[in-house]
């Protein structure tokens, strides 16, 4: 039971933005931007790993690049509250 407990973070340490998307039921943007850049990194290493193993700087760029994109889709497809599903 303390294991269970230990591993829920405190309302407190959440920022406000957080938590009205959480009671309002959208995902919330960090987790969105977790499922992203977990996805470009599977991407990354199939596609570019080998070619620019050692290019951080365009690594960097493609992640940020990856990451605004699918969060312009997360608002357009209303997973986020600036988006167009009601």
């Amino acid at each position: 039971m303390s294991a269970i407990l230990s591993a829920v973070q405190p309302a407190f340490d959440m920022p406000e933005s957080e938590i009205r998307l959480a009671v309002e039921g959208y995902a919330s943007e960090m987790e969105l931007i977790g499922r992203a850049e977990a996805k470009f990194g599977t991407w990354y290493a199939d596609t570019y790993c080998e070619l620019f193993s050692d290019d951080h700087d365009l690594r960097e760029m493609l992640c940020a690049t990856f990451v605004g994109r699918y969060l312009s889709m997360a608002h357009e497809l209303g997973h986020l509250p600036e988006g167009g599903a009601a």
